[in-house]
């Protein structure tokens, strides 16, 4: 009795250890060397849904020669659309993206430099990505709700 009981429990570790195995190599997480590099900007959709007293709106923003992300090795990424330039700091962690946020608390004056998700990567490949955002404001007499931003990205 004794050495079916030590094989079904060699089994059975066995079984959960490889189930584990194959969790992880399943699991694929975007890299910051997969990232890392510029990409040409394929298209920006983004809509905004209706408030109190607006009406829903979308967009979808072509890209044109010269609009870019660059994603640094060093934790930069510059970016172009349409003629609007601007800079962050960035980290990738499993697949979103952080911006670094550096601005002067009013009440402490303390800077706050925390990370905050900012896109979560999709579809990413050697040659695409996809970049999603989604953000709730609030605006006056009703304005205001959910955004969703879709970019993507190709080399």
């Amino acid at each position: 009795m004794r050495n079916p009981a030590i094989c079904m429990l060699i089994f059975m570790i066995f079984a959960i250890l490889t189930s584990c195995l194959k969790e992880n190599v399943n699991t694929m997480e975007p890299s910051s060397s997969l990232i890392g590099s510029n990409w040409t900007v394929v298209n920006d959709a983004t809509s905004e849904s209706a408030g109190a007293s607006t009406p829903a709106r979308s967009s979808n923003y072509i890209g044109k020669a010269g609009d870019y992300f660059n994603f640094t090795t060093y934790g930069k990424l510059y970016w172009s659309i349409n003629g609007q330039r601007d800079t962050a700091t960035y980290l990738i962690s499993g697949d979103t993206i952080k911006f670094k946020s550096a601005y002067i608390d009013g009440q402490t004056n303390m800077v706050d430099s925390a990370y905050y998700p900012i896109y979560t990567i999709s579809n990413l490949t050697n040659h695409t990505c996809t970049l999603f955002n989604s953000m709730i404001f609030f605006g006056l007499n009703g304005s205001g709700g959910p955004v969703l931003t879709t970019i993507n990205l190709k080399k």
